[in-house]
C-alpha cells in the first residue's frame, strides 16, 4: 500500500524520454501506482508528486464516491477476475465497485492507512473481510475466492 523512500535517482530530462504524457499527468496527487507485470495487483498511494519508472503504471483515480484509500482496497478483486500476467488498463476499468456509504469508505480508508503504516498480514485480512461483506459474499463464495488466491 505504501512506497518505499527512493534509494537511486535518475536525472530528469523530458526531450530524451519516448512516448511522455504532459508532466501535470505523472506529477498529480493523489495517485495510484501499480506492478505491470504482475499476476496480483500490487498498489501503492503516491501523494507527493512523484515519478516513476516505466515498470509502474499509475492510475488517477475518479470515482468521486469513493475515497483514494478505498480504491486501493479492492487489489485482490483484479486477481480472481482476471488473473493474468500483465495488468492492463481496460480490465482495470472493468472492475465492478459496489456502492458503499460514508461509513463503509471511512472503515476502508482506515484500513489501508494502517496497512500503510504497518502491513500486516492482520490489517490485510481486515480489508478482506471488509470487502467481501460490501459485495455480500457467503462462507462458500470466500472459501472459492480464497483457494483461487492460493493458487
Amino acid at each position: 500500500f505504501c512506497i518505499d523512500k527512493p534509494r537511486y535517482f535518475v536525472h530528469y530530462d523530458r526531450t530524451v524520454f519516448q512516448q511522455t504524457a504532459p508532466d501535470e499527468y505523472y506529477r498529480t496527487t493523489p495517485k495510484i501506482v501499480y506492478r505491470f507485470i504482475s499476476n496480483h495487483l500490487v498498489f501503492a498511494a503516491e501523494r507527493n508528486g512523484a515519478l516513476v519508472l516505466n515498470s509502474a503504471n499509475i492510475l488517477i483515480p475518479n470515482v468521486p464516491e469513493l475515497s483514494f484509500e478505498a480504491l486501493l482496497a479492492y487489489s485482490f478483486i483484479y486477481r480472481v477476475l482476471f488473473g493474468q500476467i500483465k495488468v492492463l488498463r481496460s480490465n482495470l476499468s472493468q472492475l465492478k465497485l459496489p456502492s458503499i456509504n460514508p461509513q463503509q469508505d471511512d472503515e476502508l480508508k482506515s484500513l489501508v492507512l494502517a496497512a500503510e503504516a504497518n502491513s500486516t498480514e492482520e490489517i490485510k485480512e481486515e480489508i478482506n473481510r471488509a470487502i467481501f461483506k460490501l459485495y455480500g459474499l457467503d462462507d462458500e463464495e470466500i472459501a472459492v475466492i480464497r483457494k483461487r488466491l492460493e493458487a
